[in-house]
């Protein structure tokens, strides 16, 4: 498979984004419930915000079905994620959400983001690489990893990969639209995360399946998912 040239521009806010950012908003309250300091990292950080009206945004219209779906009377397990879309003005990457609830911090507890383009072929391995080096020099910090599902095989590949690494304590929540069996088409996501903060399992699911009542087309296939990769 060739490698691609990703701009998030052209995708920002679209199913995938709302599904990724609604569940970074939770990952850093719920790591905002003790009152230490925090640490946060984007290792693939893009800019702040998106003009959704731009032309790169209007050329795929991407949003329309994404975050567009979700501004009118939010479901109340995405009513923060939604209010800090419309607090921040201009659709909101990554970079933009943390910055607007963190404080400056002292770090010792930390959250990782590592959102890759997937322009390289190869990308899912160097993703593991990256976690199980970033994990074995801080084993209690929280790695937060988003990735496509276009067809099974390499996700699946993935977190067997992640199981054989030698990580503890890792949970996968994904999102489906249709069935991934088109390797062309962007058909779900997931968000894998090591040592997830207390009640990830019990709180992020409902999240999950309020975007895919807003945000799915009801085709064959569509479904959530959350399940432990790795015992702790």
């Amino acid at each position: 498979m060739a490698a691609v040239n990703y701009r998030h521009a052209f995708h920002a806010g679209n199913f995938a984004d709302c599904m990724k950012h609604a569940v970074l908003v939770w990952l850093l309250r719920a790591l905002q419930r003790k009152p230490t300091p925090l640490f946060v990292l984007d290792t693939h950080a893009g800019v702040g915000g998106y003009d959704l009206e731009a032309s790169s945004a209007a050329r795929t219209g991407e949003w329309r079905s994404g975050v567009a779906r979700l501004l009118d009377n939010p479901p109340p397990q995405l009513v923060d994620y939604v209010g800090l879309v419309r607090s921040l003005g201009l659709y909101p990457g990554s970079p933009a959400l943390a910055r607007a609830l963190l404080l400056p911090p002292r770090e010792r507890r930390s959250l990782v983001l590592i959102d890759p383009p997937f322009e390289d072929p190869r990308e899912f391995s160097h993703l593991t690489e990256g976690l199980v080096a970033g994990w074995r020099r801080f084993p209690i910090g929280v790695f937060a990893t988003w990735y496509p599902i276009k067809h099974r095989a390499p996700a699946r590949q993935f977190l067997a990969a992640v199981q054989q690494s030698g990580i503890r304590d890792v949970v996968a929540a994904e999102l489906c639209l249709r069935e991934p069996v088109d390797p062309a088409r962007l058909n779900g996501c997931g968000m894998l995360v090591v040592n997830p903060p207390y009640r990830f399992e019990q709180e992020v699911p409902p999240i999950l399946a309020a975007s895919l009542e807003r945000l799915g087309e009801r085709e064959p296939g569509e479904a959530v998912a959350i399940r432990r990769i790795v015992d702790a």
